[in-house]
């Protein structure tokens, strides 16, 4: 059954973002922040290791200055496939989820973050067709900061986000270029009930999913939990992923070294639909699947082999 959230509880929900690298006076001021961290404490847990790639660069994307670019500069594979993420709370900030980014681009990925490098001081809130604008960006075929010759690969792109990001992607996930979409830590809002501020994406929008999913979220303790049970029960005729971390709440692990256990899946989900690598795929797929065989999570999939 769909969770019915008041308003107050609803903005909690889209304004649930981990302790990054931005302070808490260049987050908007609606924001309440110590509320928020008390609100869905995270498991106790070491963080994780960044992938071989570790000299990650962060810049204001050049051309596209709305958005943050994430990429290995030590990488030689060319073209980089790419993520594209959208923050919590809607957030204008390129750099809010840099533990989680910084892993995934360390395993040979570009990550085009929705928000500015420096945090945005007013209380613009990011959009789903701001994940649009970087999948045209990205078509312009724009070079890497000090390459005159890397690029980027159009042809390979992920969109994923928290919360509110998380809904950014379903509202952006019509788009023919998507090659898979993540939603972590959210879960969509029958028609007419999003709350203010929110994506307009509705239940009815889950039909646009044309490509494999990943659904993650933290468990009962997370505030989207049920919109995203929900969402897993009305998504249909694409392969699907869901997991729920016990304890892990709305946070999760992003605040953790590295962005803990959560990078962990994120970053193996790309490396199996991006880049078809057969490790990564044993974290899904199978009845003894690397988080089927987790006790700390919860596992349910549609059109993912058991077996």
């Amino acid at each position: 059954m769909l969770k019915h959230i008041t308003a107050t509880a609803a903005l909690l929900t889209a304004c649930a973002t981990p302790d990054a690298t931005i302070s808490t006076d260049q987050l908007p001021a609606s924001i309440d922040r110590e509320r928020l961290m008390s609100a869905a404490p995270e498991p106790a847990g070491p963080g994780t290791q960044l992938g071989s790639l570790t000299d990650v660069s962060i810049v204001s994307a050049p051309g596209l200055p709305t958005h943050t670019l994430y990429f290995p500069v030590d990488n030689t594979a060319d073209p980089l496939p790419v993520l594209i993420w959208g923050n919590g709370a809607c957030t204008n900030a390129g750099r809010l989820f840099e533990k989680t980014l910084k892993k995934v681009a360390s395993h040979g990925y570009a990550v085009v973050a929705v928000g500015p490098f420096e945090a945005a001081t007013d209380k613009t809130r990011t959009t789903g067709s701001q994940m649009i604008d970087a999948i045209d960006w990205l078509e312009t075929s724009p070079k890497l900061p000090g390459s005159a010759t890397r690029t980027l690969d159009a042809s390979s792109v992920a969109v994923m986000g928290q919360s509110c990001g998380g809904l950014m992607t379903i509202e952006a996930a019509h788009d023919p270029r998507i090659d898979t979409i993540g939603v972590i830590n959210s879960g969509t809002f029958p028609k007419g009930e999003q709350p203010m501020s929110m994506s307009t994406t509705d239940k009815e929008t889950l039909k646009d999913i044309h490509t494999p999913a990943l659904y993650i979220n933290g468990g009962p303790r997370d505030i989207a939990f049920e919109n995203s049970n929900d969402d897993y029960s009305r998504i249909e005729g694409v392969p699907l992923f869901y997991g729920a971390m016990e304890g892990a709440g709305h946070f999760a692990t992003h605040r953790h070294a590295n962005g803990g256990r959560f990078a962990e899946v994120i970053t193996a989900w790309l490396e199996w639909q991006l880049k078809g690598d057969g490790d990564a795929k044993a974290m899904f797929v199978g009845e003894d699947c690397d988080l089927c065989t987790d006790r700390q999570w919860t596992v349910q999939r549609k059109a993912i082999s058991t077996e």
